[in-house]
This record gives structure tokens, C-alpha cells and sequence, in this order.
């Protein structure tokens, strides 16, 4: 089961062919000035664009990117139609701003004028002589990659005991993925005892830096006084990064090679100053950080709103019984503690997917939910569909690893260890690692995302036993 929050058909598919006359009489040789894009009588066209085809005024920004400060000047009546823009195609105005960064600080300004009047006037008439605009401003650090492409960016929101050491491989094997595994590890250290709340705006600051390949921000979260001196075998899961653990950073492994690395090699790699792990990570298009200490994914909104990053989140659910199984069986404490952090996980769960059903303009087109059982049961297939959404090729090489790992000969119930894993013996273990008190408990606490995500109830004992 996979749910996605995205745009309408037909907007996300295609533009809306009775726009591309209008877009057509506005191309123009590269340096000469277009036309005015607006008649001065009858229906204003940006409206008409943002209604009916809200990927035009991307398209505009492209293929005539003198146009829009143009109509700013010649039709000043049309600008208030970028709220309404925003509205219907929330993302246009940042991709705006991406490929014609002139036009969005104009139409604010102009915008601004507008809306301090009454809306059946005109404002006075732009001067003969203006001067001339500012430059463009630079691209923010970490929201291009290599060649100045945009960097797709990637946030697994789970929990713990949820496979997601597991599902963060799918993303460290791959060559083409910069991956770092639980960097908010080093929030929670350096800022223990504080609570998890209280943390989460420092976790969400120190994500905001990572997406930025801004790593010298480990060196504020390190204990044991490394400081300035902290290294890349100091990072929390160092010892089974690929990239720490491949060359050029270490000999050990390669990259582009597709399998498992061993800790206990890794660990013999020589220790990296975090510059050589940053210029690391600008070389990689794909940016994928994983982590279980993010509670509300509205805490990532301004991440998601940011115009510079192209953030998205796919968030990895398990069936909750599977969780406190997991936990018990991993040293999850007494049965008081581990229901009661079931509560919690459960009311988080609970609020994120009525969020995703029900999507904010800055989730639309960039959430996914992903089962971990369907991983397990059609890897493949699961796989194919993930990295769809984040914009990755399947190689044969990645079937093969995702298939091995789900049909291995057996399962490891360890925290942060990742090894092979029959599919039957994952999806039932909670069966005899929970009595049936137990799971009436989860299942009471944890009803609501059970029913939103399919999870079917216990019924009587003897039902329980004979499944």
C-alpha cells in the first residue's frame, strides 16, 4: 500500500493545451525583448494561466524569461494573480524564482502596490526610466548539485524498530545516493536531558544544514569534546556508510558496488576531516537522510516551503504490534514503558497520515507512505515504486540486493543490524513475541493508523494462536 499526496491529474501531467497559443507569441530570440504579454483591453492572461494552466508561468519563466518584469510594467493588473498562482500550483512560484530569479522580487514589489488600493484601479503608471534591477542572487548553498542540476532531497520519517535500517539501504547502496543514517543521533547526545519536543527545532536546524552539504554542523552536536576535531569515523553510523566507507574517502569498498559493508572493516578505514566528507557530498544529486527523531512532520514544513531545497519525505510505517515486538525483542524495557512509547508512536502516526490525507499546499506532490510489509512481500515492486517518486533509475544490480535481503535465511530481531530476512518469519514474529494481552493493548492504543493503513485486528485468543 502506497499513499501519495500529489496534485490533480490534470495538473501534474500536462499543461492545458489552450494555453500554449498564448505561451507561443512570447517566445523570442535570445536578448531581444518579447512583446508585452498582456493586450491592454479584455481578460488579463496571468489569471487565465494560473486557473487553467498552472505550469505555464514556469514554462513563461524558461522560454521567455524577459516577460514576466515586462508584464509587471505593461500590465500591472495581472500581478495579483500570483496568490492566486501560489494557491493553485503552490510549487510555480519557487520554480519561478529558480529559473528567472529577476521576475519574483518584481512582481512582489509590484504586488504589494496593488493590494494597499482599491482592486478596480489602476496604479499609477510605472516611470519611463527605472533603474536597472539588481543582480540575480545566488543560488543557496546546497541546492544545486554537480553541474548546478537540482538536488533532490529525501526525509525517511519513521521510527525505531519500523525496518528502517533496512529501508535506509535501498538508498546507501545506491551509487548514485548521498546517505547519512541518523545524524539527529548527536542532537539527542549533546542536548540529553532535554526532551524530545524541545529538541525537535535543533533537529530540524541541523537537518536544514545536511540538505545544504553543510556537515561542519556535527561539530556543534559532538561529545567527548572532539569539537573542530571531530572526524567521519566520529559520525553516528559511520561504520556502515558507503560513501565513508568507499574511496576515494577509504579503500575499503567501492561506491558504484552494490552489497553490504562490513563493520568491522569499515572501522579500520582511516578517520576524514568533515571538509573531504563535504566535498563528498556535493558530487551526489540525491541527498537521503533517515530518521526516527522527527515526532511531527509539520516540523519539517519550513524545510518543505523552502524555495531553495527540494525536499521530500517518504514515511515508512510497520503494523504497530510488529513495533513493540521488535522493541522487546531489541531491549525495548518493561512492558509499562514499551506500551507507553507505543502511545506516543501511534497518536504521531495517527496525525501524519490524517495530514497527508487531507495534504497542506507544502506536502502535495512530496509525501509517500510506504509498508514495510509490502517491502518485504513485493520488493521489487516497492522498490520501483520509491525510487519513482524520488526520481531514481532501478538498476538490475539494486533488484538483486533489495530481493536478497528479503528472502535471506534469517531474521535479525538486533537494533541498527541489517542482515537478511525471510519474508514470513518478519511478518509474523510479533505472533509469538507478544501475548495476546499485549496486543489487544496496541491494538487499542494504535486503531486509528491500523485502519488507515490496512492492519487487521486480533480477534478471539484462539483466532490469535491458529493464524
Amino acid at each position: 500500500m502506497l499513499l501519495h499526496s500529489c496534485y490533480p491529474e490534470n495538473t501534474r501531467s500536462r499543461a492545458n493545451p489552450s494555453c500554449h497559443g498564448q505561451l507561443r507569441h512570447h517566445r523570442s530570440e535570445r536578448g531581444a525583448a518579447p512583446s508585452s504579454p498582456c493586450p491592454t483591453a479584455g481578460p488579463q492572461p496571468v489569471p487565465a494561466l494560473a486557473c487553467r494552466c498552472p505550469r505555464a508561468v514556469p514554462e513563461l519563466s524558461q522560454s521567455c524569461p524577459r516577460a514576466v518584469p515586462e508584464l509587471s510594467q505593461s500590465c500591472p493588473r495581472a500581478v495579483p494573480a500570483v496568490p492566486e498562482l501560489s494557491q493553485s500550483c503552490p510549487r510555480a512560484v519557487p520554480e519561478l524564482s529558480q529559473s528567472c530569479p529577476r521576475a519574483v522580487p518584481e512582481l512582489s514589489r509590484c504586488l504589494s502596490l496593488q493590494l494597499g488600493g482599491h482592486p478596480g484601479l489602476e496604479p499609477p503608471a510605472a516611470p519611463r526610466h527605472r533603474p536597472p534591477p539588481p543582480p540575480p542572487p545566488a543560488p543557496s548553498v546546497g541546492s544545486r548539485g554537480p553541474q548546478g542540476a537540482r538536488r533532490q532531497l529525501v526525509y525517511v520519517f519513521t521510527t525505531w524498530r519500523s525496518g528502517s535500517s533496512f529501508f535506509g539501504e535501498l538508498f546507501n547502496q545506491n551509487p548514485e545516493v548521498f546517505f547519512l543514517y541518523e545524524p539527529v543521533w548527536h542532537v539527542w547526545q549533546k542536548l540529553y536531558p532535554g526532551d524530545a519536543v524541545s529538541l525537535q527545532g535543533a533537529a530540524r536546524d541541523m537537518l536544514s544544514s545536511l540538505y545544504r552539504c553543510d556537515l561542519s554542523v556535527f561539530q556543534l552536536y559532538s561529545t567527548a569534546g572532539a569539537g573542530k576535531n571531530l572526524t567521519t569515523l566520529g559520525i553516528f553510523g559511520a561504520a556502515t556508510n558507503k560513501v565513508i566507507c568507499s574511496s576515494p574517502l577509504c579503500p575499503a569498498y567501492r561506491k558504484e558496488v552494490v552489497g553490504m559493508v562490513d563493520d568491522r572493516v569499515c572501522k579500520k578505514c582511516p578517520p576524514q576531516r568533515l571538509s573531504r566528507f563535504q566535498e563528498e557530498c556535493h558530487k551526489y544529486h540525491t541527498l537521503v537522510i533517515k530518521g526516527v527523531r522527527v515526532f511531527d512532520l509539520a516540523i519539517l514544513a519550513p524545510l518543505m516551503q523552502d524555495p531553495t531545497l527540494d525536499l521530500k519525505v517518504i514515511h515508512l510505517v510497520r503494523d504497530p504490534r510488529a513495533v513493540l515486538g521488535g522493541k522487546k525483542d531489541g531491549g525495548g524495557g518493561s512492558d509499562y514503558h514499551a506500551l507507553g512509547a507505543m502511545e506516543v508512536i501511534c497518536s504521531s502516526m495517527a496525525k501524519t497520515l490524517q495530514t497527508a490525507l487531507h495534504p497542506p499546499d507544502w506536502l502535495q506532490g512530496n509525501y509517500m507512505a510506504v509498508r514495510y510489509e509490502d517491502l518485504v512481500v513485493e520488493p521489487i515492486k516497492t522498490l520501483r515504486q520509491v525510487y519513482g517518486f524520488v526520481n531514481l533509475a532501478v538498476s538490475p544490480e539494486m533488484e538483486k540486493f533489495t530481493l536478497n535481503m528479503t528472502s535471506g535465511p534469517g531474521y535479525s530481531s538486533k537494533p541498527f543490524v541489517v542482515s537478511a530476512r525471510n519474508a514470513t518469519q518478519a511478518l509474523s514474529a510479533w505472533r509469538t513475541a507478544l501475548s495476546y494481552q499485549q496486543i489487544k493493548q496496541v491494538e487499542e492504543y494504535c486503531h486509528q493508523p491500523m485502519a488507515l493503513l490496512g492492519y487487521e485486528r486480533v480477534g478471539s485468543p484462539e483466532e490469535f494462536w491458529w493464524v
